[in-house]
């Protein structure tokens, strides 16, 4: 099992000003979360602009989210790559946790959150 990435929840200007200029990190990439994949997998019903960072072999997810009027609501999440993803994710779904499988063309993705509200992002 390894690492894949770490979700994080950030405000917009930390993109720019904590995690390119003091951490040094390098935008990879963004994309938009829509609204019902928010809802679905982190139970945020809003659509939420997503970079993606690099710096060596750390990669992050900053969720652009202005969180200051929910608390305790956010993206966090850890991505791990194992080989045994779908086994893991239908043993959490057969023992009652919550799951959310994201299909696409020629991949799954699967999504576990523990009794903490830990989510976990699994990929093959």
């Amino acid at each position: 099992m390894e690492i894949k990435h770490a979700g994080l929840t950030v405000q917009e200007r930390d993109v720019e000003i904590f995690y390119r200029g003091v951490m040094g990190f390098f935008i990879e990439g963004s994309f938009n979360l829509s609204e019902e994949l928010a809802t679905d997998i982190f139970d945020i019903k809003s659509s939420v602009d997503v970079y993606n960072l690099k710096k060596g072999q750390v990669i992050l997810e900053l969720f652009v989210y202005n969180a200051k009027h929910t608390k305790n609501v956010g993206f966090q999440h850890l991505c791990l790559v194992h080989s045994e993803a779908e086994d893991i994710y239908n043993k959490a779904k057969e023992k009652g946790y919550r799951t959310y499988l994201k299909q696409g063309k020629n991949k799954k993705t699967y999504f576990i959150k523990d009794q903490n509200n830990n989510i976990f992002e699994l990929k093959s």
